[in-house]
């Protein structure tokens, strides 16, 4: 019998350290009630991002003060996709600021 030996190729780290990102991004809904007047609107979520990718919690850093709108921005955070963060080339959990940006147009 001859052992033949097996080669596995590794995929090599080409970005040993980056931060979590968002790669599929999900607009959130903008009901009608939330505008109160406000012609630009933001809303930050810090989005904690598991190894795997997952979304794990979610925070808003800055609301928008209409409670309806926050709850639409934090629904589409944590509805979009995301790609952990790595370190020395290994996933580990992250965070991400998800950010909303609404401007009334004339």
């Amino acid at each position: 019998m001859i052992l033949t030996p097996m080669v596995i190729a590794e995929t090599a780290c080409t970005q040993p350290d980056h931060d979590a990102t968002v790669t599929k991004p999900v607009a959130p809904y903008f009901p009608p009630s939330a505008s109160g007047g406000a012609r630009h609107i933001v809303v930050r979520v810090l989005v904690t991002v598991a190894p795997d990718g997952s979304v794990t919690k979610t925070e808003i850093v800055q609301s928008s003060g209409d409670a309806t709108l926050d709850r639409s921005v934090v629904g589409a955070a944590k509805k979009s996709t995301y790609s952990p963060k790595v370190a020395s080339c290994q996933a580990v959990t992250g965070t991400y600021v998800y950010e909303a940006t609404f401007q009334q147009l004339r």
